[in-house]
């Protein structure tokens, strides 16, 4: 497609189509979320039916490229000791926060105080058992609640 032929459709679909950067119902117009009947298709962006095409390879590891830059920075004011972690710690603490608190640093550190404070004193085998036990997660999660836990024991 030329250059400007490229131009003049986005600046069409865009029009069209509007960009909305949460999953919609493209039926209602509404956004969707737990729970919600879905009377269209699944739609995000510029008009994207995920039902139909869904996302790429690449569009996935650039979400997670953002998402990964996303817990750096939201953890970075409120744990700013994490950086002296190990790198396989620092994976755990971030892969957590992933799990369960992304955008929400309060709420990560309000439901993991006790683990939180044995990573930042080096309480490797206590934060490890923390882990392996902290239910509902440790179920939900299955053996990755056992495989962040070695990365806590050994670093």
């Amino acid at each position: 497609m030329n250059p400007q032929t490229e131009a003049q459709l986005r600046q069409e679909l865009h029009g069209d189509e509007g960009i909305v950067l949460k999953v919609y119902d493209d039926a209602t117009g509404r956004p969707i979320g737990p729970g919600t009947l879905v009377k269209g298709n699944p739609t995000i962006a510029v008009g994207r039916n995920l039902s139909a095409r869904g996302v790429r390879a690449s569009e996935s590891e650039q979400m997670l490229s953002n998402d990964i830059a996303d817990c750096e920075a939201e953890l970075a004011a409120p744990m700013p000791w994490i950086t002296t972690l190990t790198p396989g710690r620092q994976t755990v603490i971030y892969s957590l926060y992933f799990n369960v608190g992304l955008g929400n640093p309060a709420r990560f550190e309000a439901k993991w105080p006790k683990f939180l404070q044995q990573m930042q004193t080096g309480e490797w085998m206590a934060a490890a058992s923390n882990l392996e036990t902290s239910q509902p997660w440790a179920t939900e999660v299955g053996p990755r609640a056992h495989r962040l836990a070695e990365l806590v024991r050994y670093g």
